[in-house]
């Protein structure tokens, strides 16, 4: 074997090793970002607009159950669709009427089971 084909052997086995390196290193930037990040809620997850305005409300309650709460342009509830734990688990929808002040619940209107 040649001097010249000895250093070729070489220089593929660096580019291999900063490969392997680069994506070592790649992994475990990952590993770690994922276990920093917090990927758990408790209680409740609330999706704003922009504007800061409320649009969706994932809650789940002890005693109630989960529900999915759906707000108008006001910020009032207007959908709500959950499980009821006092009935048994059953599912539902909720309709409610326009709130009488931005942020307040309106009427109940109907309920489907």
């Amino acid at each position: 074997m040649s001097l010249e084909e000895r250093i070729e052997r070489i220089e593929r086995q660096n580019r291999r090793l900063k490969a392997a390196v680069l994506i070592v290193g790649a992994g475990l930037a990952l590993v770690v970002g994922m276990a920093a990040a917090n990927d758990r809620f408790r209680g409740e997850v609330l999706i704003e607009a922009i504007n800061g305005q409320r649009q969706i409300l994932l809650q789940t309650h002890t005693d109630f159950g989960p529900a999915v709460v759906l707000f108008d342009g006001g910020g009032c509830e207007r959908l709500r669709i959950g499980c009821a734990y006092t009935q048994g688990g059953a599912g539902f929808i909720e309709f409610y009427g326009p709130g009488p002040a931005p942020g307040q619940r309106g009427q109940f209107l109907r309920r489907i089971d």
